[in-house]
């Protein structure tokens, strides 16, 4: 239901959702834990956040249990933690409504109202309750307030004639207890109707299921697909120069890699009542080495755009999956690796005649089940060493007219070139819609010195011509 005193027609217009930030708090890495140590109110808080590879989860690791904010059935989520947006990290937990607008919101502890806000754009209308201990939870896309707080906007909404607010109102003025209605669900600022839900702690948004929030949840998480991706013009996956794409079932794979791969995986997790979500965690482990994606907690200062780099959204294959690497001196606090900060993460590197070796995958949900798959990688014999040489298909035989028997023109379309950006200055390039049946194909960088680096193998992929290049030294 919508209160009456909120009934102010809208004003659309898009408004930045910034966040309640607490000065005394501050990120301090370590190699083995990553503390956010954040102060208020004269009492100190500690908050792990990392604690080492493929850790189990806790339901209440960041404070104790919370309500769930609607009552009935066990939430069906259409949107989690981490999961990439187009614009933007998705910092909460989004709870359908079953596309009903209306739905009651009770607080999910005792709580005061710290902050409100009214617009057109971004969470629409949102309540921001601060709990006993510290955390910050945060309801969005509200249809109304309750009434105290509906009417305390209201009155300030008419006195300046503006619809858009962003209130901070004073310490516990406005008071909930545990279960207390605040307000009811909507579609304010973005549709279709649900209710949006962050937990936060000074300037970090914390995964919610590791934040007091819990559901049902015996539905292990699933690996989907693996993609490995040469890195320069000496590597090779199944005597290819271009990114391959294997889905993970559950018989034994052994594939060809020679030189130095990335590794791209995707999988997706699941609740008692909810599909397609995130997984908190994602990784592999090459020998004693590992890398992982943990996705508990995010920096509302300067990490949101991080996953972005991370996930697989055109840079490789398109796949959406997390790409399980990054170049020496620079790493995104979501990925950890048994390597030091300023070594470049490069889990695999095989070499030729390697015996086959497992890698191993996996992926750990906010309620600790795991699922792991082994896949195989072998270094190639004398005979495999290198691209395979190749040809891309013949065209279609000329086609004639019925009549005149004459040749009918055809068109052919112009070569497309595609280019991705490699560490150590390489980059990979990948041509479609090049003439029918070449062979031997070769792709030179276009220097004025005839190098033998210069110019690269290109293997076809089904589709494309591809190849890696070196382009150190070429200017920006």
């Amino acid at each position: 239901m919508t209160h009456a005193l909120t009934r102010t027609k809208q004003r659309l217009a898009g408004c930045p959702n910034d966040a309640h930030r607490v000065t005394g708090c501050v990120m301090q890495r370590h190699a083995a834990a990553v503390i956010a140590c954040c102060s208020r109110s004269g009492v100190l808080a500690l908050l792990l956040l990392y604690g080492g590879p493929a850790g189990v989860a806790r339901a209440d690791l960041y404070g104790s249990p919370l309500g769930w904010p609607l009552p009935g059935r066990p939430p069906v989520m259409s949107g989690a933690f981490g999961e990439p947006r187009s614009n933007h990290f998705h910092a909460g937990l989004d709870l359908s409504t079953r596309q009903r607008v209306g739905a009651e919101v009770h607080a999910p502890a005792a709580t005061w109202v710290e902050r409100v806000r009214a617009s057109g754009g971004g969470y629409g209308r949102s309540i921001y309750l601060r709990s006993e201990d510290g955390r910050l939870i945060v309801f969005g896309h509200l249809d109304a307030f309750s009434a105290d707080v509906a009417t305390y906007v209201d009155s300030v909404q008419r006195a300046t004639g503006e619809y858009e607010q962003d209130l901070r109102l004073p310490a516990q003025r406005f008071r909930y207890a545990a279960g207390a209605r605040v307000g009811w669900s909507g579609q304010s600022g973005a549709g279709p109707p649900h209710l949006h839900v962050e937990v936060r702690h000074g300037d970090f948004a914390l995964n919610p299921l590791l934040a007091g929030l819990s559901v049902p949840d015996t539905v292990p998480p699933k690996l989907e697909r693996l993609v490995l991706e040469p890195l320069d013009e000496r590597s090779w996956v199944e005597r290819g120069a271009s990114p391959r794409s294997y889905g993970l079932g559950a018989g034994a794979d052994t594939l060809l890699v020679e030189g130095r791969v990335r590794l791209t995986l995707k999988a997706s997790d699941a609740t008692n009542a909810s599909r397609k979500l995130p997984v908190r965690t994602v990784g592999a482990r090459w020998g004693d080495a590992w890398v992982e994606c943990r996705m508990d907690s995010v920096s509302w200062a300067g990490e949101m755009g991080q996953l972005d780099w991370l996930v697989d959204r055109g840079r490789v294959t398109g796949s959406d999956g997390v790409i399980l690497d990054a170049p020496a001196g620079w790493r995104p606090r979501f990925l950890r690796s048994s390597r030091p900060d300023d070594a470049a993460v490069e889990l695999v590197e095989v070499a030729p005649g390697a015996p086959a070796r497992p890698l191993e995958l996996f992926a750990i949900d906010a309620a600790g089940h795991e699922v792991t798959r082994r896949i195989w990688l072998r270094g190639p014999g004398e005979s495999e060493r290198g691209p395979a040489r190749q040809a891309s298909p013949r065209g279609a035989p000329i086609r004639h007219s019925k009549r005149t028997r004459a040749r009918t023109p055809t068109t052919a379309p112009l070569p497309r070139w595609t280019f991705a950006i490699l560490p150590d200055e390489r980059v990979r390039v990948r041509v479609k819609a090049a003439p029918a049946g070449l062979h031997d194909v070769r792709i030179e960088r276009g220097a004025a010195r005839p190098l033998p680096e210069d110019v690269a193998i290109a293997t076809w992929d089904g589709a494309a011509w591809c190849a890696v290049l070196n382009v150190s030294g070429i200017p920006d």
